[in-house]
């Protein structure tokens, strides 16, 4: 296929365009806040792209930049609009010095659309139920879920839930919201041993745990008390000791992200709370990430710690590995995924009447099934993280895939990642724009084709 030359400007419109978009943004404050902006710090630095796909696909679309000091007349503007690619992150209209109550007034904005049959990618509730950790726990009957997965919404739930979960293998501990490790903690036992059946003993006070941060891998120790102190009260209050982490801890407090969720009073929003499930070994090999369009998938990526690390974010991992979406290597994950659990996916988060994202990813971690259509849990899984078998060693033993993260909410286009930052498309490598494009090609097809479907399901035009 001939692809249409590079632009590093926004595409004129088509004259005669099927359908009219708007690419939503937001931007406030000083540089500092605007990473994920381009030169003029208006704009993502892969909205010009994103928004040449759509043109490319003979659709219409505008770069909208929201102003929640009048929600009146974003309203006025936005509702001539077919559909809407939101690319402001949850949380981002509550920030200091925003508007009081701005992300709830776009967010029930978005939603008016969207029960106008006009679609919302990604909708904020598909943004915050996707985007939450108990998300997990929502997937955990799937096969690509942990069915021993466990959340907590309260403090007394969860030191009461830990402490029994802790004492019978390590865990891993995730907080509702953050990204890029943050807020996600790996968790050992190192004062005695484990026990053998879940519920045999909880942690007391004065047990020792080992503690990874996976923002950055670096190692603390901590009593139980001290951990539980940190968790709940946060890293400055009683009983918490000294820490290294630069979070704050302190998990079932509120952030901008969490008060425009409990502002909210639709049942499905995010309320602030700690994932816990069981740690998988095999973490070490490192994480494959699947990236998607609506339903298709349109990449794999092998992201494999830096050595001696068991975090895969950001800098903290070895130069990636991206394979085709048919490719050999991920047969098995790409089936079971795709084939048997995405159809079930939207009914099990809670939301089957909204759009999948256009733009989104899975996380999985690998692990061997030793418990082969099963579903058992109560088997004592070795903690012992520096004897990881090798791929010949497994030879014999089936690899199982389980989700560690969902991630719809302004999901980067990496190949345009030059014009972060202060940057310009200008700065992006021709190779890299080229495979740039392919991706926002694909994308402005997508939201043609979900148009044209709603038009055939409503008997009417998109207008």
């Amino acid at each position: 296929m001939v692809r249409p030359p590079r632009s590093n400007e926004v595409l004129p419109a088509p004259s005669t365009p099927t359908y009219t978009l708007a690419h939503i943004g937001f931007s406030y404050g000083d540089r500092a806040l605007n990473k994920d902006k381009d030169f003029g710090r208006a704009h993502r630095y892969d909205s010009i792209p994103i928004v040449n796909g759509i043109i490319r696909a003979g659709a219409a679309c505008s770069r909208f930049q929201y102003d929640p000091t009048d929600p009146e007349r974003m309203e006025r503007e936005l509702s001539k609009f077919d559909g809407y690619i939101v690319r402001i992150n949850p949380g981002q209209l509550s920030n200091p010095g925003v508007v009081d109550g701005a992300q709830q007034v776009f967010d029930n904005l978005m939603e008016k659309f969207r029960v106008q049959n006009k679609p919302v990618w990604s909708s904020p509730l598909v943004q915050k139920t996707m985007g939450a950790k108990d998300a997990l726990v929502k997937i955990k009957h799937l096969s690509c879920g942990l069915p021993d997965t466990n959340c907590y919404y309260d403090a007394t739930s969860f030191e009461e839930g830990f402490r029994r979960t802790a004492a019978y293998q390590p865990r891993v501990l995730k907080r509702n919201r953050g990204s890029a490790g943050e807020g996600v903690w790996l968790v050992w036992l190192v004062s005695r041993p484990y026990c053998d059946r879940l519920g045999d003993r909880t942690l007391e006070d004065d047990d020792v745990l080992e503690l990874m941060e996976m923002c950055d891998n670096h190692v603390e120790r901590h009593t139980v008390k001290e951990f539980m102190s940190f968790c709940v009260g946060g890293a400055e209050s009683e009983g918490a000791g000294k820490w290294e982490t630069n979070h704050p801890g302190g998990f079932f407090k509120c952030n901008s992200a969490d008060a425009s969720d409990s502002s909210s009073k639709n049942k499905n929003t995010t309320q602030v709370h700690v994932v816990d499930q069981r740690l998988l070994p095999r973490i070490r090999e490192g994480e494959v990430r699947l990236l998607l369009v609506r339903d298709q998938l349109h990449q794999i990526i092998h992201k494999k710690p830096v050595e001696g690390g068991m975090s895969a974010v950001g800098t903290l991992i070895e130069s990636p590995t991206f394979y085709e979406p048919d490719c050999a290597e991920y047969c098995d994950l790409r089936t079971k995924f795709i084939e048997e659990d995405l159809p079930k996916l939207k009914d099990a988060l809670g939301v089957d009447n909204q759009p999948l994202p256009l733009i989104w990813t899975a996380d999985f971690i690998p692990m061997d099934d030793e418990n082969e259509g099963e579903g058992e849990v109560d088997e004592k899984y070795e903690s012992d993280l520096q004897n990881i078998p090798s791929k010949d060693e497994r030879k014999s033993k089936k690899t199982r895939w389980v989700v560690g993260e969902f991630n719809c909410s302004c999901v980067g286009l990496s190949a345009f990642l030059a014009a972060a930052n202060g940057g310009r498309l200008d700065d992006v490598s021709d190779v890299d724009y080229a495979r740039g494009m392919r991706l926002c090609d694909v994308m402005g097809e997508h939201v043609v084709k979900a148009l044209d479907e709603r038009k055939k399901e409503t008997g009417k035009d998109a207008s």
